[in-house]
């Protein structure tokens, strides 16, 4: 298990995006890609891309969460949702509801 998400890593997947998504627009492959991989990803565990998760904060420096903290989360999220930090930068964080379409639709 990596410590990807801030705290809130156990049973979670964690997907990269290399790119200045921070100041200009990330290509449309880059979020199709995203979409695919969290459809996979998610469909093989039966959970709805569009769907909510509970998860317990493991607290942390870089955490928005205490240690212990119930934390409703999009299955979906990015890493600002729980950590911080302006991950994924603001042009891709604005189309986290296509990917979670996307990812829905396949």
């Amino acid at each position: 298990m990596g410590d990807k998400t801030a705290g809130v890593s156990t049973d979670s997947l964690g997907i990269s995006a290399l790119g200045k998504s921070d100041v200009a627009s990330p290509p449309a492959a880059v979020l199709s890609s995203i979409g695919r991989v969290a459809a996979w990803k998610l469909g093989r565990h039966g959970d709805s891309p569009t769907s909510t998760a509970v998860h317990t904060a493991g607290g942390g420096t870089t955490s928005r969460y205490a240690a212990g903290a119930q934390v409703t989360l999009n299955r979906i999220s990015a890493h600002r949702d729980v950590g911080k930090t302006a991950c994924p930068g603001r042009y891709l964080y604005a189309q986290m509801a296509s990917i979670r379409a996307t990812a829905s639709s396949l």
